[in-house]
């Protein structure tokens, strides 16, 4: 499947709302973040950015 730059657009906004909501899961002093909650995110943040590696170099080889 060939990728665009709509695409990478896409998968960096992903990563931004996975940022974002990581907010939701502060508890009420805003201070501390569910370990759960981090390992999820984390997760999430490292899968987007390896799909966003591979698009790159998908695209700078057209």
């Amino acid at each position: 499947m060939e990728r665009d730059l709509t695409d990478l657009s896409a998968e960096i906004s992903a990563v931004s709302m996975i940022i974002t909501g990581l907010s939701n899961d502060l508890d009420e002093d805003c201070t501390r973040l569910a370990p759960k909650a981090l390992q999820s995110a984390m997760f999430g943040v490292s899968s987007y950015l390896d799909r966003i590696a591979d698009d790159l170099g998908e695209i700078s080889d057209l």
